[in-house]
């Protein structure tokens, strides 16, 4: 992983941080968000994304976030994400979740 991979990383994760302390969203436009990141995550080859939205929108990834990390993470495990553990992998524009 580069020096600038991982500052993106850094960076990434303090944003999480900063929106997981911060207000909730509206019940409303947390469901659609849901349902926005679910649809980025199953075409990008994750078939079960709707267990993780979640926890990504929660922590403010909405899809043009999760469409930055796969621009500067191609091919380097992301970060854990879900309440599971589940691990995730970007290779070449799809993402798994194992």
């Amino acid at each position: 992983m580069t020096a600038e991979q991982r500052l993106f990383l850094v960076d990434l994760q303090r944003d999480a941080i900063l929106a997981t302390t911060s207000s909730p969203l509206a019940p409303l436009t947390q469901s659609d968000q849901e349902d926005e990141v679910t649809d980025w995550l199953r075409g990008h080859g994750m078939s079960d994304g709707r267990k993780i939205a979640p926890t990504l929108v929660r922590s403010g990834l909405d899809t043009q976030r999760l469409e930055k990390v796969v621009e500067h993470i191609p091919t380097e495990p992301l970060t854990q994400w879900g309440d599971k553990g589940e691990f995730g992998y970007a290779h070449g524009g799809r993402m798994t979740v194992y």
